[in-house]
């Protein structure tokens, strides 16, 4: 059983390389994405399984995939489904887009960064840059 991935997820657990990064994927995962990415795996491990098509393609979870290869995994929890090539599509840009346009409430979100820097927890753990906890 892999440690790195929470128990309720270990009856969804696959090779790695039985899924593939979908080469319609629209989203970039630049360095600082993997690098939150990988950070958050090594910390709290994979907690959400990735989203993958039949034919192997994954339509959720290209940045996580790739973060859990580059740290070396051989192994990661997927859910399968069956969708069609627009379907696949569609979801793809909803899971990515309804991140994007949910909001902050910035009073709360100022109050839960407060209450965790308090010098003993590394902040890079949040996902924000200190420049970003500063700002704020």
């Amino acid at each position: 059983m892999p440690e790195n991935i929470v128990a309720s997820l270990q009856n969804l657990i696959v090779p790695i390389d039985s899924v593939h990064l979908d080469s319609r994927n629209v989203r970039k995962h630049p360095e600082a994405n993997l690098s939150a990415l990988k950070l958050s795996l090594e910390t709290y491990g994979q907690r959400k399984p990735i989203i993958v098509n039949q034919d192997g393609a994954i339509e959720a979870g290209n940045g996580l995939w790739m973060a859990a290869k580059a740290l070396g995994w051989d192994k990661i929890a997927v859910v399968r489904v069956n969708d069609d090539k627009r379907t696949a599509e569609a979801y793809g840009l909803m899971d990515n887009q309804s991140a994007l346009i949910s909001e902050w409430d910035f009073p709360r979100l100022k109050d839960m960064l407060e209450g965790l820097d308090t010098g003993g927890f590394n902040m890079d753990l949040t996902g924000f840059s200190q420049k970003e906890i500063e700002r704020l």
